[in-house]
């Protein structure tokens, strides 16, 4: 029988998605040593969405683990109908949301380090999408810099996936007003 702590898959005949559910269901049944591994194969992309969509890396590596914290304590409510990764993205997308809504909207834009790492080059994009409102910034950050789908998006961003289209729509439409006004 197999103990509670003990973690056995075989990476060669375990896709990546089936390797997380297995791992969460062993996290379900208590195994500290299965969430270590979720921990670290997923924190890293979780570090990267919140930094992208705050701005700042003291308050990713907090939310970071905040996220980490928040999922340790509700696995068991993970059902395994999506894949973890979703679960957990979603988990950290309303924790980057609750953080700038309580606080203040120009405080946290003043505070904002600037960020250096825009595939573009253009660092006046992060200037934009940091001005940008939570639902705007999250899709934007899901999509274009996280590569995820807009089903995944959906499911992350807990919404149908006709809604995460709009809000993709909306997010350009107001990125695209913010770039121009800079430009001015």
């Amino acid at each position: 029988m197999q103990k509670p702590s003990q973690v056995i898959l075989d990476s060669a005949l375990i896709q990546p998605d089936d390797q997380d559910i297995g791992l969460a269901r062993q996290a379900r049944e208590g195994s500290r040593a299965a969430f270590d591994l979720l921990f670290q194969q997923h924190r890293q992309f979780v570090y990267n969405v919140c930094y992208r969509m705050l701005g700042s890396a003291d308050d990713a590596v907090d939310l970071t683990q905040i996220t980490f914290i928040q999922a340790y304590r509700e696995i068991r409510r993970f059902r395994g109908d999506a894949c973890f990764r979703t679960w957990l993205y979603r988990i950290a997308v309303n924790q980057c949301i609750t953080l700038m809504r309580r606080e203040s909207r120009r405080r946290r834009l003043a505070e904002a380090e600037p960020v250096k790492r825009d595939p573009t080059g253009d660092d006046r994009v992060w200037e934009v999408i940091l001005k940008l409102e939570p639902q705007h910034r999250a899709v934007l950050v899901l999509h274009y810099f996280q590569g995820l789908s807009c089903i995944e998006m959906a499911k992350a961003l807990g919404c149908l996936g006709g809604a995460v289209r709009t809000r993709l729509h909306r997010a350009r439409v107001a990125f695209r007003k913010q770039y121009e006004e800079m430009e001015k």
